[in-house]
């Protein structure tokens, strides 16, 4: 792996060890209004 100790050090995305990536704060809520921009909807299981 590069020399390197963690597989944190080599990922283009790597997780913190609470699962969350600094970046993006991912992975995280969205509202209605961000998933009407990309046009996803989201139907309830019956």
């Amino acid at each position: 792996m590069a020399g390197e100790t963690s597989i944190k050090e080599v990922i283009a995305f790597p997780k913190n060890s609470f699962a969350v990536s600094p970046m993006d704060q991912c992975p995280n809520e969205v509202d209605e209004k961000q998933l009407k921009e990309i046009h996803i909807r989201i139907v309830p299981k019956e």
